[in-house]
């Protein structure tokens, strides 16, 4: 009887626990703030580009504005990140994209690729800048 008590005494305080671990996170990602972060192509002739910026918490269509109107663009948010596409015929150098979200971590860029004009691998970087 002893033992069945001391059984149910810890299932219920591993219970409580993990509760109020749950709550807690709940509490903290109800706290995030927002920010605008500003991304800066630098790849001179490239035509098109992708690239996931990682540490932004965004909705699945993440709201993003890109400076240039004749690029095509595409965002997918997945809670942690942020995958980008993008083409212009007239290059893709020095195009802004401004994207708004929650910081969740580090904010860097990944399996960033590059394509010039006529479809082949060029190379680049992108700058990231978080604006409050």
């Amino acid at each position: 009887m002893k033992k069945i008590l001391i059984s149910l005494i810890l299932i219920a305080s591993v219970y409580v626990s993990v509760h109020h671990s749950t709550v807690n996170a709940a509490i903290n990602y109800a706290v995030l703030k927002p920010v605008s972060v500003e991304l800066t192509i630098n790849s001179s002739g490239a035509g098109g580009s992708q690239f996931t910026l990682r540490g932004l918490q965004t909705p699945s269509n993440p709201v993003y504005v890109c400076t240039k109107a004749s690029t095509v663009s595409v965002a997918n948010g997945d809670g942690t990140s942020v995958k980008f596409a993008l083409v212009d015929s007239d290059g893709v150098d020095k195009v802004k994209i401004s994207v708004k979200g929650s910081v969740v971590g580090k904010l860097t860029v990944i399996n960033d690729s590059y394509i010039d004009k006529s479809g082949n691998a060029s190379v680049g970087r992108i700058a990231v800048r978080m604006l409050r």
